[in-house]
């Protein structure tokens, strides 16, 4: 009986996710554009990117991989994040909108699994051209990102409680992102990061306790 109960609990879960994503779809962009959904010039609204890529892969839906289309065009609408665009041109995330960390690298993240089923080089490209800039430019030595929630300009890697560094959010998609690069390519230079992130902000934000967390 314990696999038939979870078996009806992932039927329930996917009917759950595809009616949420089913309302996304009859709202955007069919009555507004997503951006003007979330914060952060839209990429509050275009971090669902991921959950929708994984989606279709696990319904072959093609409504939601044209969904999935859709919010990376919107980045490229008037006050949009133009992310894949800007990091093509500017090879810099703090370059990128308003520099939003948790946000674009959730994004990101998006970006690489819809790489993964598309195939589309240009999208994997620009995510390893934020990565890049981030551990040459931005990542701190025990290997998170970030001030006050922001990319700061190159090599600002100052550390005081007072800057409020290295945001658990960023922590967590910093790692989501280095283990979708691992898995679409296999290189160890992912892993590592992502293994010095982990050991040394992740687990490290966790309270003693091991019920909550800190926000930095």
């Amino acid at each position: 009986w314990p696999l038939r109960a979870c078996a009806t609990w992932a039927c329930a879960a996917l009917t759950a996710c595809r009616r949420a994503a089913d309302l996304l779809l009859a709202t955007f962009p069919a009555q507004r554009s997503i951006l003007a959904a979330g914060t952060h010039h839209g990429m509050a609204a275009t971090s669902v990117l991921e959950p929708v890529v994984e989606l279709y892969r696990v319904t072959g839906d093609a409504r939601y991989l044209a969904f999935a289309r859709y919010l990376v065009a919107a980045w490229d609408e008037p006050g949009g994040p133009a992310i894949v665009r800007t990091l093509l041109a500017e090879r810099r995330v703090n370059k990128v909108a308003n520099g939003k960390a948790y946000e674009m690298l959730s994004n990101l993240v998006g970006l690489c699994e819809l790489a993964r089923v598309t195939g589309e080089r240009p999208l994997l490209d620009a995510a390893l051209i934020a990565w890049q800039d981030i551990v040459d430019k931005r990542l701190f030595p025990t290997g998170s990102t970030s001030q006050h929630e922001v990319f700061q300009d190159d090599n600002d890697r100052r550390a005081t409680m007072r800057l409020s560094v290295g945001e658990t959010c960023v922590t967590t998609t910093w790692i989501q992102l280095n283990l979708v690069l691992l898995q679409l390519t296999g290189e160890a230079r992912f892993g590592h990061e992502l293994e010095r992130s982990y050991y040394n902000h992740l687990t490290a934000a966790q309270h003693p306790a091991g019920g909550d967390w800190c926000y930095y």
